[in-house]
């Protein structure tokens, strides 16, 4: 067995696995030693004779097996998989999960013979062992996929669910090679035509990937069955999908799962036209005609029976189906479709008769006799359709579709006619004689109903305006017996007739002449549509129609009075007057809106007739007429102002408003007397007139007018809210921007003693004045030193206004006052430089910089409070500066300047916080409080800066000092800090510091360490006890 020569020692172990008894240990034991030989020859020997000394399930042989599997080299371990194969039982739990650890092994080889080893070793079906097979079915290597492909019929039972879901995963893949060996695994788990299999192949179909659809076809061209039905009806269930591409897929599928003709296929196809989706109805057309021969009686009745479904969207499928399906005059389609015409359903019977045009051709009698009944259906939306489909068959003017349907125009009801009159617009052009025959021939009708419906509706739509053969019709109507038709004939003429035309104008004036005065009568309401301008009878009959109900008839009737009246016609003018004092409210516009047509501004007569209605009891028609005065007068005519001006203090509520507004069509611009008029307006105490006096000031006054503006400034001040309100409002409408007598009218306006006054002249001047003018400025700066609180504020708010963030000239104006000698000026200068200037702005650093040398100590801290508010943090020359200050002359300033020291110094800053802790030794006591306070805004609590620098002040000589620093240490150390304990025990051990200075370091050592803190008592006890302290219950000495 270890001879040199390899064939010595293949014959060798052939030998001893004959000579050894089955199930001999040491047989099995030296056989599986030559698993690891490194010759191949031997290794296959062994793997050999291994089945013949040892039987299938033999836990040695298996032990032994298993053992190389984790050999180092790869040629081992092949060698036992596949000597684990020829003696393992399928199932075997000891074996399959060794075999199922080589599966992902690095070696595509291994992985090959690991899987051909799986296949035969897991259990048949095995759910885990399918998925793991499913998963190489994925591998990189096309040998470990073909064997998986080979070895899936050994492990999964034919048509196992599970098996089929695994393999079919695959098809998912990105990899065109992986999706090709998925096509084939499915052909080992599953027969051809199986349903699983369809299932999960269709269900690819709806992937976003176009490999993965196309992989999908290639896959359905193994497994699918032709003509199948379960496979035909998975396939078409994608033609409902949302994504067009997996319908697209679907109708690709079509032809590999059917025959063309098959009534299965054609059926699920027809099917989906009732899907609510537009796409899906169009992919089953698409699939119609590749499912679908034409003339088919079975594709033709399901299509039609699509006319029956509940659905809209069904029935609308039929229209774009039949076609595909069926040739015009086809008899099956035509006996399919007319079935439909009577059914119950009213949807069923619209649809019918829309399809007639599919399978009749144009002009066929049998389409329209088949539809004409269907105009006189109870349902309007089939006497639509119908109308449409014979519009379709008739087209082109068809004699006999023509007459058949203006017979319809007699019907008793009123939708049957409409029906029949869209059907005549859809048959004929407008102007075609025999239609317009047709529809005179109905104007005769006994019937009330048809008649009108034929002149108003129908003549309209079949003739145009000024058709020759139309007005003779309706002028020989004129002289019938009938005063109901003389009466449609006028209506008739009104629609057809050319105004003015001569030879209808004569035609109709031997119809005045008529003996009968009925005719006669007809004849002059003729003339009323046709005479010339200004006939005395045609405005009498259109002044009639301006009292009608009918706005519309009103409309119509200032329409004809103006073309037929010249402007300024007496007759016509006294006509619409006569209106105005009518009792209906729309009349006595309508009279207005005629006057308005009827006579040219300032005409007399029309002035005159208006104005006597202003005298009227009734205040309605005054206030209607005030109304038509304002549309008829001449701007500045001295006798309409004054009717005007005397109605504008009426007790009416609607005439004072009419009035107001009236002004601005009677005056001229910038009138002294109407500017004052107008003002009046503003306080009446109604809101509607003051509103109305708002909106006309500028149209009576130009923007600027100085006349105006003063006298919009006694109403700012009025004690009345409403009146100020409504003049603020005015006086932005005429003051320009920056208008100087607006602005000096409204910076009077706050120094009155109303706040309500000085809040609206804030609002006013936010609104005229312009930004950084220096006069507005200079007057609004002014009232900051007012001794009023009230103005004082309100000159802040206007200040904000008027001047620009930042503007060099606001913010002097405003720092000069931190000079003034009373601190409620200087702290109202303070609020409103924060309005005026921003943090950090050099204008307003320059302009403090100037006040902090003041010769007064309070403008110097005012100045100081200013330079901390508006020096941004850590700005170098502000902490220098302030910190100048500290060594004023004067108490005040010394403690607001160590106060705003932490306002101004950089955080955290070794400078700044050495800098203020030197004042901690200052000998003004106000002074080291401030400085001690501002610690906390220039170093972080527990930071070592501030321990340090405040911890080497524990030791000073002077007592004050050490007060100062103690409370210092508190606020820059919390309790409990390390640090700046070892720091107080630093001084209380030192031997430089005397009594006092080590008592008070104990004293803050006790207050940062606090009750039972080992620190604190330990030290503070040893010191009592070295009589370096006193206790603290003693007086110190």
């Amino acid at each position: 067995l270890e001879d040199s020569d390899a064939m010595v020692r293949s014959a060798a172990v052939e030998t001893l696995a004959t000579v050894s008894s089955p199930g001999q240990e040491r047989a099995i034991r030296a056989i599986c030693r030559r698993l690891e030989h490194p010759e191949a020859d031997t290794r296959h020997a062994a793997v050999e004779a291994l089945p013949r000394v040892a039987d299938r399930g033999h836990r040695i042989a298996i032990a032994q097996a298993a053992e190389r599997l984790r050999h180092p080299q790869r040629a081992v371990r092949l060698a036992a998989v596949q000597a684990l194969v020829q003696v393992t039982e399928r199932g075997c739990g000891v074996a399959v999960p060794l075999v199922e650890g080589q599966l992902p092994d690095a070696a595509p080889e291994l992985r090959e013979s690991a899987v051909e080893a799986y296949c035969k070793v897991v259990a048949v079906s095995d759910p885990r062992a399918v998925d793991a097979l499913g998963a190489c079915l994925r591998d990189a290597d096309f040998r470990v996929r073909r064997a998986t492909v080979e070895g899936l019929q050994e492990a999964a039972a034919p048509g196992d669910a599970h098996a089929i879901r695994a393999v079919a995963g695959g098809l998912d893949h990105q990899d065109f090679d992986v999706r090709k060996s998925a096509s084939y695994g499915l052909l080992s788990v599953a027969e051809v035509g199986n349903d699983d299999a369809v299932a999960e192949v269709c269900k690819r179909f709806e992937s976003e990937q176009g490999e993965v659809r196309r992989a999908a076809l290639r896959a359905l061209e193994l497994v699918a069955s032709r003509n199948k039905e379960t496979n035909i009806s998975e396939v078409c269930k994608r033609l409902e999908h949302p994504m067009g591409a997996a319908r697209r897929s679907a109708l690709l599928a079509l032809p590999i799962v059917a025959d063309r003709g098959g009534h299965h296929v054609i059926k699920e196809v027809c099917l989906r036209m009732e899907c609510d989706s537009l796409d899906s109805r169009r992919s089953c057309m698409d699939a119609l005609q590749l499912v679908a021969e034409k003339s088919d009686p079975y594709a033709i009745d399901q299509v039609v029976s699509r006319l029956e479904h509940a659905k809209v969207e069904a029935r609308e499928s039929v229209i774009t189906g039949l076609p595909v399906v069926a040739d015009i005059g086809d008899e099956h389609a035509v006996e399919a479709v007319t079935s439909r015409l009577e059914h119950a359903r009213p949807q069923t019977r619209a649809f019918a008769a829309q399809v007639l045009p599919l399978v009749f051709a144009g002009s066929d009698p049998r389409g329209i006799d088949r539809a004409l009944p269907l105009l006189a259906d109870s349902d309007g939306y089939v006497r639509k359709s119908a109308a449409e489909a014979l519009g379709r068959l008739g087209g082109g003017g068809c004699r006999y579709c023509v007459t058949s349907v203006a017979q319809r125009l007699e019907h008793l009801d009123i939708e049957v006619r409409r029906a029949a009159l869209y059907c005549l617009t859809l048959l004929t052009a407008r102007g075609e004689q025999h239609a317009i025959d047709e529809v005179v021939a109905r104007v005769l009708h006994a019937n009330e109903d048809v008649r009108s419906f034929a002149v108003s509706k129908a003549l309209r739509k079949v003739a145009d305006r000024g058709d020759a053969h139309a007005v003779a019709a309706m002028v020989r109507l004129l002289r019938h017996k009938d005063g109901e038709v003389r009466a449609a004939a006028v209506r008739g003429l009104a629609l057809v007739a050319d105004r003015g035309h001569e030879a209808t104008v004569r035609e109709v004036g031997e119809v005045v002449q008529d003996e009968r005065g009925a005719v006669r009568e007809t004849g002059l309401q003729a003339l009323c549509v046709l005479a010339e301008k200004g006939h005395p009878l045609v405005l009498a009959a259109e002044g009639m129609g301006l009292e009608h109900d009918d706005p519309e008839t009103r409309r119509a009737a200032i329409k004809a009075m103006t073309m037929s009246a010249e402007q300024g016609d007496e007759h016509a003018i006294a006509e619409a007057s006569l209106r105005l004092e009518h009792a209906n409210l729309e009349v006595r516009r309508t009279a207005v809106r005629a006057l308005t047509h009827l006579a040219a501004v300032g005409d007399e007569r029309c002035v005159d007739a208006v104005a006597a209605r202003l005298r009227h009891p009734v205040p309605e028609v005054r206030a209607i007429a005030v109304k038509g005065l304002a549309k008829v007068v001449v701007r500045g005519d001295d006798r309409t102002f004054g009717i005007i001006t005397s109605l504008a203090e009426h007790q009416n509520l609607d005439i004072r408003q009419a009035a107001t507004r009236a002004y601005g069509s009677v005056s001229q611009l910038d009138e002294h007397r109407t500017i004052l008029a107008v003002c009046r307006g503003l306080a009446d105490v109604n809101a509607v007139v003051r509103q109305a006096a708002v909106e006309v000031l500028p149209q009576v006054a130009t923007r600027g007018n100085r006349f105006a503006i003063a006298s919009l400034k006694s109403a700012l001040v009025s004690q009345a809210q409403h009146i100020r309100e409504a003049a603020t409002r005015a006086l932005v409408q005429v003051a320009d921007k920056g208008d100087v007598h607006a602005v000096r009218a409204v910076g009077e306006c706050l120094d009155h003693a109303d706040p309500g006054v000085r809040r609206h002249a804030t609002k006013a001047f936010a609104q005229i004045a312009e930004p950084n003018n220096h006069a507005v400025v200079d007057a609004v700066s002014e009232r900051l030193e007012h001794t009023s609180p009230e103005v004082r504020r309100s000159a802040m708010r206007a200040m904000e206004h008027v001047a620009k963030r930042d503007d060099e000239y606001a913010v002097e104006a405003v720092t000069a006052h931190l000079e003034n000698e009373r601190s409620e000026v200087r702290m109202t200068s303070l609020r409103c430089l924060t309005r005026v200037a921003t943090v950090g702005s050099p204008a307003v650093l320059r302009s403090i910089d100037k006040r902090l040398e003041h010769s007064s100590a309070d403008a110097r801290r005012a100045a100081t409070e200013a330079l901390a508010t508006f020096a941004r943090k850590g700005d170098p020359d502000a902490f220098d500066k302030v910190s100048k200050r500290v060594g004023d002359t004067e108490l005040s300033v010394r403690k607001v300047a160590a106060r705003k020291l932490g306002s101004v110094a950089a955080k955290n800053s070794t400078q700044s916080v050495s800098a203020i802790a030197q004042f901690i030794e200052h000998d003004d006591r106000e002074v080291r409080k401030a400085a001690v306070d501002s610690l906390s805004e220039v170093v972080d609590r527990d930071s070592q800066l501030g321990i340090d620098t405040v911890g080497g002040k524990l030791g000073l000589s002077r007592a004050t000092a050490r007060r100062s620093s103690m409370r210092g240490m508190l606020k820059v150390a919390s309790s409990g800090n390390e640090a700046a304990m070892d720091k107080c025990i630093e001084t209380l051990t030192s031997a430089d510091c005397d009594l006092g200075a080590r008592q008070d370091a104990a004293r803050v050592l006790r207050q940062l360490g606090g009750p039972g803190n080992e620190k604190v008592m330990i030290h503070n006890a040893r010191a009592w006890a070295n009589m370096r302290i006193q206790t603290f219950h003693q007086p110190a000495r």
